[in-house]
């Protein structure tokens, strides 16, 4: 896959940028179509959709400035520099989801209705960010030898056999979504939502342990292995609470609130 996709005059317009950005656009326009379907109005989906894509961008920026502290302490100017590239995952979720759940708590909204609505989203997106980082370089695999590892090139341009992270990652994204579609017309609330963290998650954790970027580490885990683990485990205890025949805390019947619902479906 090359790096470079085209040029506009003597700028080179970079596939990774491409992709990610046609995998925003995408996962905008799922949750926004599963919301009408659901009978949501325009107005809440555009906030809803506003207010978590800024806390996941200040959270996943917030993340990443911190597993790179040793160079952003050199150059704290830089942090702001958003626009330069540099979002952790791990960081944009979380900072997504405490958005959320504010958002939820401030207008006494539904939040596992929402949460359900934007998992799918996630998984798409998740499949054209392993896409990004497959022409990119990034998340990397580690060099060795064996009939899975796979020439591919590290984020530097350097050239070796490595394990193919990324297209496990497509891989696991691709079933994943799958599998949130089906729970999300299960009408139960939290169930997709417990799904992705198990799913997504837990496949990350041990993925990692194949990983080939540098991150800190924490004892015998990356950092992020450890955010995998704590958000996996949430959702084991998310779907034990829908397992037991009740709803999760803090959610209410899937059905929106009168003053958020459409007259037409």
């Amino acid at each position: 896959m090359p790096t470079v996709l085209f040029h506009i005059g003597s700028r080179p317009i970079y596939t990774y940028t491409v992709l990610i950005d046609a995998g925003l656009l995408l996962g905008l326009l799922v949750t926004w179509w599963l919301g009408r379907r659901r009978g949501l109005s325009p107005p809440a989906l555009m906030d809803v959709l506003s207010i978590v894509l800024t806390g996941g961008l200040l959270g996943g920026r917030l993340l990443y400035v911190l597993l790179n502290l040793a160079y952003f302490s050199q150059h704290p100017w830089e942090s702001l520099a958003i626009w330069r590239g540099g979002i952790s995952f791990h960081g944009a979720f979380i900072g997504g989801g405490v958005a959320l759940l504010i958002w939820s708590a401030a207008g006494r909204r539904p939040i596992w209705q929402w949460a359900d609505l934007l998992c799918p989203a996630l998984a798409l997106g998740g499949v054209f960010g392993w896409l990004a980082c497959l022409a990119g370089g990034c998340a990397y695999g580690e060099a060795g030898r064996g009939a899975l590892y796979l020439r591919a090139a590290d984020i530097y341009g350097v050239m070796a056999r490595r394990f193919p992270t990324q297209w496990f990652g497509i891989g696991q994204s691709l079933l994943l979504l799958g599998i949130l579609l089906w729970a999300l017309f299960r009408q139960r609330a939290g169930l997709s939502t417990a799904l992705y963290l198990i799913d997504y998650f837990g496949g990350q954790f041990v993925l990692e342990f194949w990983r080939g970027d540098e991150v800190p580490y924490l004892g015998a885990l990356r950092l992020t292995q450890w955010l995998d683990l704590l958000l996996f485990l949430a959702g084991l205890a998310l779907l034990a609470s829908w397992g037991k025949g009740r709803q999760p805390a803090s959610s209410v019947p899937d059905l929106p609130p009168p003053e958020e619902a459409s007259p037409h479906p």
